[in-house]
């Protein structure tokens, strides 16, 4: 992990244990830059808190001298580390400007660093030897809590999003009857347009070609996890089911489907113009908007718990509870589950976000946002 060049990914099959995670820290004055920070919360985030026994720092272009600045920077970023016998986080030292070409005059210098770093990689592997190797179980289990609080806070902006403008469809209709309420009780024919808003699937043409699947619940046309990795083709395997139910709206396993489209929102002009003899069949369109306007609310509700408990479980296990990447959805929870009623999760995520450090956070968010109007 080499948070000035980026998480360098690779996939291994099989893998149960983990024996060390080696943050790359280059030596320097002053805190983590932005970069940095946003990498480590990103990484660390990923990992169950067992595995911070694990962590140690590799520590570069060192002149060999006491870290301090850098192991300064790492309490103050609350970096979870393995502590040595004097409570400092256990690191090791390199220098790596042993490519850089030299005259004999700095020949000393460059071999002093070569030195060292020979020194920290044998003290590391003696470190290696009598290092306990932790399983994966819980890291396992904060990657599927993540990936259902991500699944949840999508699936409930979609519902805001349609709800908004299924909201605008009932009162188009509302005044339709209102306008025409003379003529509808005389039997007469007369037009009324409304803009009504419908879902269908569509191809998805983003993305690379191992996530370029969605699993989608058929019984409410809800993206319930978009861009799905996961190999299995069956929606069943998809990390956001629990226990037999979808974690993002609330429908059995079985109404969902895993593939290569989703669920799109679209507008139309739909004009009506036959007769009507009974106001009631007017109201007819009517009665249907408020039946799904009250079941995308209970989804909504559904999908603001799963996504607070999710919350709260990621505080309990992650290596980082306090990640940026799982806190910032408190600005857009809270409200919803005051609105639900839901009080008391209401305030414990209050709590949780009095006690988030800002600096840090901020400086995350606001690196993560950069990243994403570049895409």
């Amino acid at each position: 992990m080499v948070p000035h060049r980026g998480p360098e990914i690779s996939i291994s099959l099989h893998v149960f244990v983990i024996h060390c995670l080696l943050p790359f820290l280059k030596l320097r004055k002053g805190l983590l830059i932005k970069r940095q920070r946003y990498i480590f919360d990103a990484i660390l985030s990923l990992f169950g808190k067992d595995i911070g026994e694990n962590v140690v720092l590799f520590i570069t272009y060192s002149d060999g001298g006491p870290p301090k600045d850098v192991l300064e920077a790492v309490e103050k970023e609350k970096i979870p580390s393995c502590r040595d016998a004097e409570n400092e986080p256990v690191h090791f030292l390199f220098n790596n400007r042993q490519p850089e070409k030299h005259t004999a005059k700095y020949q000393r210098v460059f071999k002093s660093s070569w030195e060292m770093g020979e020194s920290s990689l044998e003290e590391f592997f003696e470190f290696l030897k009598l290092q306990q190797s932790k399983s994966l179980t819980l890291t396992l289990s904060v990657l599927r809590e993540r990936m259902q609080l991500e699944a949840c806070v999508q699936s409930l902006k979609e519902h805001i999003k349609f709800t908004e403008q299924k909201l605008i469809e009932l009162t188009m209709i509302q005044l339709a009857l209102q306008m025409y309420k003379e003529k509808i009780m005389m039997d007469e024919n007369f037009p009324f347009s409304i803009k009504k808003v419908y879902k269908k699937k569509v191809p998805i043409t983003r993305g690379l070609w191992f996530n370029r699947k969605v699993t989608a619940c058929s019984e409410c046309q809800e993206n319930c996890h978009l861009y799905c990795i996961m190999i299995a083709n069956s929606a069943r395997s998809c990390e956001v089911m629990k226990k037999d139910y979808c974690t993002a709206c609330g429908c059995y396993t079985s109404k969902h489907v895993r593939e290569g489209k989703k669920y799109k929102t679209f507008e139309k002009d739909e004009t009506h113009q036959e007769k009507l003899s009974k106001k009631e069949e007017m109201t007819n369109v009517e009665r249907s908007l408020k039946v799904l306007l009250d079941e995308n609310e209970k989804q909504q509700r559904n999908s603001v718990k799963n996504a607070c408990q999710a919350i709260i479980k990621l505080c309990d296990c992650a290596l980082k509870p306090d990640s940026a990447f799982t806190l910032r959805h408190l600005d857009f929870l809270i409200p919803r589950l005051e609105k639900a009623g839901e009080l008391e999760s209401a305030q414990r995520l209050k709590g949780m976000q009095k006690h988030l450090p800002q600096e840090s956070s901020y400086s995350v968010l606001g690196y993560f946002s950069r990243l994403k109007v570049k895409k």
